[in-house]
């Protein structure tokens, strides 16, 4: 099934749930489930504790559907909840973010520099690197998604990249 099936699939269900059939809750799960849990588990990178904070946010999602006002932006406004309750999680149990440096093994090429550069960013530059560049979201998307105008979004972005270009610079991957 591709984005356009499952988002039509999605307005459908939605509609049919905001009217009362509340039978369909199930296979919006179902639609959804698999994606949300991959979105958390990036987050949290342990595999119980994201189904357990994808099931609290469904709990959330299904409650709250009646006020979505756009069944079209359901994806954005689930993924919202979703990240905002790994969030929740990671400042509750301090999580330790790892340092902002490449460790002393040298990567075999720049790809994989810059993929273990991406992996200690702290845990919002990396969730901001995954949706704008490997799910491809729009700017606009991601601004919505956490609450934010679309200049701080493009001004991280911009942020991120001098700071991937420093740490490439530092292993020699790029020009000084």
């Amino acid at each position: 099934m591709n984005n356009y099936q499952r988002d039509l699939i999605t307005e459908l269900l939605i509609i049919q749930l905001k009217a009362g059939n509340v039978t369909l809750a199930n296979d919006l799960v179902k639609l959804w489930q698999k994606k949300f849990l991959k979105d958390a588990f990036y987050l949290v990178k342990d595999l119980d504790l994201a189904a357990d904070i994808v099931q609290d946010s469904w709990i959330v999602i299904l409650a709250k559907i009646h006020s979505l006002r756009d069944p079209r932006a359901f994806m954005l406004w689930s993924r919202r909840i979703i990240y905002n309750k790994c969030m929740d999680h990671l400042r509750k149990n301090s999580v330790k973010e790892l340092p902002d440096i490449v460790d002393s093994n040298e990567p075999d090429n720049r790809e994989d520099a810059i993929r273990k550069i991406i992996s200690v960013l702290p845990t919002k530059e990396k969730q901001l690197v995954r949706w704008y560049y490997y799910d491809q979201l729009a700017v606009s998307d991601i601004a919505h998604i956490l609450g934010v105008p679309n200049g701080t979004i493009k001004s991280r972005l911009y942020h991120l990249r001098i700071k991937i270009k420093k740490q490439l610079t530092l292993i020699n991957y790029e020009k000084r």
